[in-house]
């Protein structure tokens, strides 16, 4: 699985804000002195309609130079953390926090024990035990990404609804920017954002999903998309998408080795 830093300092997304509206087309010299691990060069690319384009690829790092992030998940109560934008009763912005924990808890999520220990696991190393977990996720030096720009974009037809974890843009510092995270009401567990609302994602597209999503028919955002959808990894997807299940086998990447 692959990671990605998003934490964005304000001054990333209003430069970013700037660039967008201000350019015509993808130009890796706005980029604000980014981490390139391989060069940006051009290729042939398909746009999300079926258009052939062509595209700058380039590859950074996991996370750029000098970039600070956290905090995540509290130890304890009587810890801070970082943020959570909380979807349910009471809806709203909150720091990870005792007051945010123990209203959680009256809404029937309880995340820390007897003694005010927050229950927390790094989901890269270990998965979560009880019920409601907060999550973060170690770094990973050795993680790469790649990223396609198209050299020309094209309007949608239409507006379409992001999904969970949805690939929107790049920031100018070269750090991916990503639609919501899973909602503690969908799956339990709190995927803890820091201070300028990013984390390490343990998550991503899996080896191969890709070329899995083109086997298809779709693409590998609306195949991740529908997985999220229906459930997650355990989801049966072969209903969801109407598809005989030895089919959908044959094109989905095989798991990771232990």
């Amino acid at each position: 699985m692959s990671s990605c830093v998003t934490c964005l300092p304000l001054a990333t997304l209003a430069a970013l804000a700037l660039a967008t509206s201000a350019m015509a087309h993808s130009d890796h010299m706005g980029f604000a002195d980014p981490d390139f691990v391989e060069a940006p060069h051009i290729v042939d690319c398909t746009l999300e309609n079926g258009d052939a384009a062509q595209c700058q690829e380039f590859t950074v790092a996991y996370q750029p130079e000098g970039l600070e992030i956290g905090p995540f998940c509290p130890a304890t109560l009587d810890d801070t953390g970082g943020l959570w934008d909380w979807d349910g009763e009471n809806a709203g912005l909150y720091r990870l926090d005792r007051a945010f924990f123990e209203m959680l808890e009256d809404l029937g999520y309880r995340f820390y024990d007897e003694d005010g220990n927050v229950y927390s696991v790094d989901i890269r190393t270990e998965q979560p035990t009880v019920a409601h977990t907060c999550l973060t996720a170690s770094p990973d030096d050795s993680v790469t990404i790649t990223m396609r720009l198209p050299i020309a974009p094209v309007m949608a037809d239409s507006p379409s609804d992001l999904g969970t974890v949805a690939k929107v843009a790049v920031a100018l510092d070269g750090v991916p920017i990503f639609a919501d995270a899973p909602s503690v009401l969908d799956r339990d567990h709190l995927p803890a954002l820091d201070d300028c609302g990013g984390h390490i994602d343990p998550g991503g597209m899996p080896p191969g999903f890709d070329e899995a999503a083109a086997r298809l028919g779709v693409t590998a955002d609306a195949l991740m998309q529908t997985l999220e959808a229906a459930g997650g990894p355990g989801a049966d997807l072969a209903e969801t998408l109407d598809l005989d299940e030895a089919a959908l086998r044959a094109a989905l990447p095989a798991p990771p080795s232990p």
